[in-house]
């Protein structure tokens, strides 16, 4: 079963891998796409001569780090602290419609209150990135107009790996980012 049935109702990606080429900001979020599904390399290729920026985030380099405008390489594991990190950069940055998020995210509340203990240097000090990244890419989730965020297989396969999944979908979601043209959530399997 696939993981966003449990969190969206739907059993696949919320957008078209055809849609990156209209986003502003790509993240490859453990999507390992070079290596492991080579023909979707010609859309990032495609998106980044678009001027799409494109952001990869996995502990190790890999061949689809060439395709990346910068990469980001967090502990193994600390990918929900990054995610939780970046919504409390977002609500505490007011970079989110209040109205949309009501008609979106179900438990407002409680996303807050799970968030707030993730500082810039409290996720620093649990993914190994310096408190400058951290805030670089931050500040470009809130500041990014249209985001798809591509989710690699791996998310899912540590400990807390569905609570990481679950909180990537509440930035997307925090973000207006879920549904729309250059918005949305990518599977390997999307």
């Amino acid at each position: 079963s696939n993981t966003l049935s449990w969190f969206l109702g739907a059993n696949t990606s919320t957008t078209t891998v055809n849609e990156v080429l209209n986003a502003h900001t790509l993240i490859l979020w453990g999507a390992n796409i070079n290596e492991l599904y080579p023909p979707y390399t010609r859309w990032l290729e495609m998106a980044r001569d678009k001027g799409v920026r494109i952001i990869y985030i996995d502990c190790r380099k890999t061949r689809s780090s060439i395709w990346s405008n910068e990469q980001y390489m967090p502990r193994p594991g600390t990918d929900g602290a990054l995610a939780l990190g970046a919504i409390r950069f977002v609500l505490e940055n007011g970079a989110f419609d209040r109205a949309r998020v009501d008609e979106s995210i179900t438990g407002f509340e409680l996303m807050e209150k799970g968030a707030q203990p993730w500082s810039v240097d409290k996720v620093a000090q649990a993914t190994g990135l310096s408190e400058d990244a951290v805030t670089a890419f931050y500040r470009t989730l809130a500041e990014s107009p249209r985001t798809i965020i591509w989710m690699g297989g791996c998310l899912s396969r540590y400990t807390n790996g569905l609570q990481s999944i679950r909180a990537i979908i509440a930035l997307q979601a925090l973000r207006d980012n879920l549904i729309g043209s250059g918005r949305g959530l990518l599977t390997m399997e999307g």
